[in-house]
């Protein structure tokens, strides 16, 4: 069984006017970890304050064999 090395939560938030796809922030840092040998791990999580919707995604990484 793989071995999880590093475990780290991405975030992003976003304002009622990001709601166009070029102001995907989480899925941009999610791509870029996952080129580097992270994986996403778990569900999306979401919440809101103050009318900002806040984004997270736990990212793993895995020991190499």
């Amino acid at each position: 069984m793989a071995r999880i090395m590093e475990y780290k939560v991405l975030s992003a938030l976003y304002a009622e006017t990001d709601a166009d796809e070029t102001h995907d922030r989480l899925s941009k840092q999610v791509n870029d970890y996952i080129k580097t040998g992270w994986q996403p791990f778990g569900q999306l999580g979401s919440s809101t304050l103050a009318g900002t919707l806040i984004l997270t995604q736990p990212m793993v990484r895995y020991q190499e064999p």
